[in-house]
């Protein structure tokens, strides 16, 4: 008659722990995910002018603003990020100034693969590219 009383007492708190270990099962937890990978980008000016160079990333939805001009001949740095496949989808977006003297911004669409790199290098002529 005893342990017809404690039972009864523990079947209310078991049918919680049930209950919560169903609802565990029925929804696997997600797993944490590693940091995404990326690269970094080496952007050389090869313009007449000097450059600034905004990096847009499709994959991160980040956007590196690199506020430093980038005089003729000499190097930036950026970063993009690696889809599953280590593809990069980027944009850059560069601002220089035409020939008038007036500022202008022109693009350079990149998606393609990193090879296994980190390190990728892009020649940027802002002469040569197409105004976005």
């Amino acid at each position: 008659m005893m342990f017809r009383k404690h039972v009864s007492r523990l079947a209310a708190p078991l049918a919680v722990v049930a209950l919560f270990a169903s609802t565990l099962a029925a929804h696997p937890q997600t797993k944490t995910s590693a940091p995404a990978k990326t690269v970094k980008l080496t952007i050389n000016n090869k313009s007449k002018v000097d450059i600034q160079v905004y990096t847009l990333d499709r994959i991160s939805k980040k956007n590196d603003e690199n506020k430093r001009m980038i005089t003729p001949n000499s190097q930036g740095t950026s970063q993009a990020t690696l889809d599953s496949g280590g593809y990069i989808d980027i944009t850059f977006s560069i601002v220089g100034k035409n020939d008038k003297n007036i500022s202008e911004y022109h693009c350079m669409d990149v998606k393609t693969s990193a090879a296994g790199k980190s390190d990728l290098s892009y020649d940027l002529e802002f002469e040569k590219l197409k105004k976005c």
